[in-house]
């Protein structure tokens, strides 16, 4: 897997549409799946990308209460 490929999705993570980050944190957990895609996603910082989109999600959903 090339990093290149990762990018669009990393930057999907980034969008203020929930929808998009959700589809762009699926299309990384099917990935995740195989261990040499899990592993070039590590090294691309796939990991942090997801653990703060994570994080604003959470945020815009406690705003939408």
């Amino acid at each position: 897997m090339q990093y290149e490929g990762l990018a669009p999705l990393l930057k999907a993570l980034r969008s203020s549409n929930s929808s998009v980050q959700y589809n762009a944190a699926f299309a990384l957990y099917e990935l995740s799946e195989q261990q040499e895609h899990g592993l070039a996603m590590s090294r691309a910082g796939a990991l942090q990308a997801l653990a703060a989109a994570s994080n604003t999600v959470q945020v815009r959903q406690d705003e939408a209460l």
